[in-house]
């Protein structure tokens, strides 16, 4: 066992060597992506004005994490189908990469619709709501 920080194991750096390679590949994004993504949901909370390009790079490296987790397991299972090494299960990669397509196509909605598309104006006296008629 390692150092103990108030009585909390470091356990993610520490056993950070242990992880299958794939799994080392999905935290680093995971964790930088979120960093970034946390720090902008700080900021929007202490109702500091983020710059929508902040927001638009946040949601573009989601997507690029997606993308790459794809890629990460479409190599595992080619080096595990030619023969190689590679402790990943072949129903790991399958689950991880439904996964990550699925929320690449959520993310790459989400920016079309947020990014994109263009909203229509909004009237004065019925803000964001429709109007019944």
């Amino acid at each position: 066992m390692g150092p103990k920080f108030g009585g909390l194991e470091p356990t993610w750096g520490e056993r950070f060597s242990d992880f299958i390679v794939t799994g080392r590949w999905f935290i680093s994004m995971n964790y930088s992506v979120h960093a970034m993504m946390y720090s902008y949901y700080a900021f929007k909370a202490l109702r500091y004005r983020v710059p929508r390009w902040i927001s638009v790079a946040i949601t573009s490296s989601q997507l690029a994490q997606m993308i790459v987790g794809c890629l990460v397991n479409l190599w595992a299972y080619h080096v595990k189908s030619n023969g190689g090494e590679c402790e990943v299960s072949v129903l790991n990669i399958k689950l991880s990469l439904i996964m990550y397509f699925s929320y690449f196509v959520l993310f790459a909605h989400f920016f079309n619709k947020s990014y994109l598309t263009k909203k229509p104006a909004r009237s004065a006296s019925t803000g964001n709501m429709k109007k019944i008629e």
